[in-house]
Formats: C-alpha cells, structure tokens, sequence
C-alpha cells in the first residue's frame, strides 16, 4: 500500500523538480530570445538581472501550482485533469509575471521571453509530471501487499470498478471478490473475480483478515441497510466507499450560504455557473464548431449525395430537442431514417436493427456521421460541443415527472457529445446511470475534460443504432 512516508517524498520531487525546471527554463528561454536567429533591435540585456528575477518567478509559480492542488498525490492519479490544471497555473503564473514586470520601473524584462516560457512550461512541466506518473504506476505495480478490495454488487457498474481497480496499476488494489444478492450468482467467475457470496451472508466477510476496503454498490438497498454497512466496517476499521444514486449524487452538490446570520441551503455553483469558464468554452466551441464543418465537410457531401440517390425525401432533419434552462431547439442531422418514420407511432427511440432507418442511414449512425450537422448549432449557440446529450420534449417531459432530479442536467448547454455517450448511455439505456454521469461532468468540468471526451468520441460506437 501507499505510505504517508512515499507520498510526503513525490510531494518533495514535485516541488523541487518543478523549481528547477522553472528556473532552467527561464534560461533557456532568455538564451533562445537573446543569442539565436531572433533579431535583438534594442541589444543584448544583461543575463543577471533574469538570474535576479528566476527566484521571485519560481516561488510565485509554486504558490499558484499549489493553489490548483498540484501538490496533491490525487492529480497524478489523473493524468487529463493534471494536464488541464497545469495548463491553467501556467497561465496564470504568466499572468502574475507579466503584471509584476510591468510594475517593475528597475528594469525592462522581455514581453518576449515571458510568452516563450509560457509555451515551453506547459509543454516541461507536463512532460515532467508525465515521467513521474508513469515511474510511480511501475513501482505500485511491484507493491507485494495490495489494497484487498470487496465489492458488494454485480450490476455493470460494480463490474466496471473491478476492471478498473485491476487494469490501473495507480489504485493499488487487488478485488478479492463480489457479494451478489442474488443466491443463483454464487460461485460465478465476473471480469475475473469471484463471486464469493451472497448479501445475506455480507457481514461475516467484514473483517481485516479478508479485506482492507469495501464498496458498497448497490444504491438500492435500504438506507437503514446502508447504514448498519457502515457502522459495521468501522468497527473493523475497514474503508469504505459508496456508489451514490441520482438524489446521494444531488443532495453532496449542496452549497450553503448565510443570511443575516443564517444557514440556508441550496444547489452548489457548477463549474460552468462562473463567466469566464463560460466565455473560455465558448470561445472553444466556436473554433471547434468551424474546425469540425471544415474537416468533416466532405463526409457530409459523400454522404449527402448517398441519402439524395437512396432514398426519398430531404437531407436534413430537423428535430425538436430540449436544451439549456429548458428551453426548446432546432437539432439538425443528416436523415437516416424513411420518410414519415414515426408517423404511426409516434417518438420513440431508435433500436438495433431499426427498420425504420435506411440503408445509408445503418451506416451513418453507427459511426455518428449523422451528427456532423450539429456543429451549425454549436455555432450558432443552441449546443455546446461537449455536454449532456439532448432529448425531445416528449421524452423531457416523461422523464421530469418520473424520475428525480432529471431537469438537473439541463443547467449547462446540451452537448453534440458528452461523457454518457463516450460511456455508451445514449438511446435506451438505463436513464439513472445517464443522469449519474452528465452530473459528475458538470460538477468536474474543465476544458481538458471536454478534449478527453472529444478524443473518446472518436472510438465511442456502443449503442449507435
């Protein structure tokens, strides 16, 4: 297992890698700008007064490092989110360096060098923190004595813990088995693991001769059921962890605030609720809506000539969809289906197999090149291109009344792709896993997490029909 002792030790390689690296990058720049091709009109500055300033520099950027929590041993675990938030403190150093040199009346440092090393930072320190993720992954491969972990459930989210916990070295974990609560499962072999017993017999299992850590994923037991779980783990002192359901999901997201002296509760600022996270993803989206209608324009023209010369009827589709704050759009996709498809029964979600969809449209569905249309609605501003996928007022206005806490998700623009999708919840799949992960992406949202989605995108086929 993972000592405090190794944990204070990478802090200390961290923070020192991080000052060196600063420093001989504040150097290499100043040599790159003054004694190479680039013209020099006003001459060479002196070298020691950016030898003087390396210090300031230095502890202002590991202030700011340690303000986005890159001291943290969790970052690493996460090698998408440390590259956004190194990207970010970067900025924001350069951002304190520019205005601290701009106060500075002694001497006149170079606008120059301050971008360059903005460049080759990020690009340094995310090599760096890249080398010691992978150095740490290889010695907690070698780590003899485990994290041994039990999982109460079989359902595919426990099933997706396991693979995970087995497959990421950096969890340090080893799944000693399952607990089903159904009799008929005992004795199966699932993703490799064990089931080991049933939920009536859970109990006897919690021990730390057996297990260090438990995780309870079944979100719909009881919660007096819950409850007595966790008493009896601490009891043991085993960890334990709990898969939440949509209302645990909701009721963790409250924030407090007070009035006159008074507590008051009510729903947590989202990411996306601040302004300038909101310009920066729309300023993303503008360039990347034009980037996708350029790249992917001559797909559209094959593939507009094919529904043209196979089937009757137009191009386009244009279809109702429920967006942000509620409110009502136009979706357009390349049509896939035969004309008046839903004539005689009215919305329904597509299924595999669909007669309904055409020949051409099989295909395009199945590689998501039906959707190609819907960067025009990221430009125009009715999506985002990264967001919760959205649903038809019909199926809106089912699930509102059925299912707590579903409008939720519509608190930030809908997306052409979102982190359900790349997880395979789009179409008729369980709607309480859906609503789960469009919720962690609008609480986690950053714009290394949307190019992660989009990246995931590329190769997210499951359930495209």
């Amino acid at each position: 297992m993972k000592s405090k002792r190794s944990d204070f030790l990478l802090k200390i390689i961290l923070l020192a890698g991080d000052a060196v690296l600063v420093s001989l990058n504040f150097m290499f720049v100043y040599y790159l700008r003054f004694h190479t091709f680039l013209s020099v009109p006003k001459g060479v500055p002196e070298l020691s007064a950016y030898v003087q300033a390396v210090p300031v520099a230095v502890l202002i950027w590991i202030l700011i490092f340690a303000h986005f929590g890159l001291y943290n041993i969790s970052s690493i675990e996460s090698r998408w989110n440390q590259a956004g938030n190194v990207t970010k403190a970067v900025f924001w150093g350069t951002v304190v360096l520019l205005a601290a040199s701009t106060l500075y009346r002694a001497f006149s440092y170079s606008r120059l060098v301050i971008f360059l090393s903005f460049l080759s930072s990020i690009i340094l320190l995310n090599i760096f923190r890249l080398i010691i993720s992978i150095l740490r992954i290889k010695m907690l491969r070698n780590i003899p004595n485990k994290k041994r972990v039990l999982i109460i459930g079989t359902d595919d989210t426990a099933i997706r813990i396991a693979l995970t916990l087995k497959e990421n070295a950096q969890y340090v974990s080893e799944v000693v088995g399952f607990i089903s609560v159904r009799p008929e499962m005992l004795g199966r072999e699932i993703a490799g693991v064990k089931v080991i017993d049933t939920l009536d017999n859970v109990e006897k299992h919690f021990s730390r001769n057996e297990a260090d850590e438990v995780i309870l994923a079944l979100s719909t037991l009881p919660h007096e059921k819950i409850v007595d779980f966790i008493i009896k783990c601490s009891k043991e002192m085993i960890n334990w962890k709990m898969i939440p359901d949509v209302m645990q999901m909701t009721v963790a997201r409250l924030g407090l605030e007070e009035i006159s002296g008074i507590p008051i509760m009510r729903q947590k600022d989202l990411p996306l609720d601040h302004v300038g996270n909101r310009i920066l993803k729309r300023v993303f989206d503008i360039f990347g809506s034009l980037a996708g209608l350029i790249v992917f324009s001559p797909v559209l023209i094959v593939f507009a000539l094919l529904i043209r010369l196979t089937s009757k009827g137009g191009i386009f589709y244009g279809q109702k969809r429920v967006g942000e704050d509620g409110r009502e759009f136009s979706l357009y996709k390349l049509r896939s289906m035969k004309p008046g498809a839903e004539d005689g029964t009215g919305p329904v979600w597509a299924k595999k197999d669909d007669e309904r969809t055409t020949k051409v449209g099989k295909t395009m569905r199945k590689y998501n090149i039906d959707e190609i249309p819907q960067f025009w609605n990221v430009l125009k501003g009715d999506m985002s291109i990264v967001g919760p996928r959205p649903e038809r007022p019909h199926f809106v206005y089912q699930f509102k009344e059925q299912i707590p806490y579903y409008m939720a998700r519509h608190r930030v623009k809908s997306g052409l792709t979102g982190w359900a999708q790349v997880n395979g919840y789009r179409g008729d799949t369980s709607l309480e896993e859906r609503i789960k992960h469009d919720l962690y992406y609008m609480e986690n949202w950053s714009l290394m997490f949307d190019l992660k989605i989009i990246l995931m995108t590329l190769k997210a086929f499951k359930n495209a029909y």
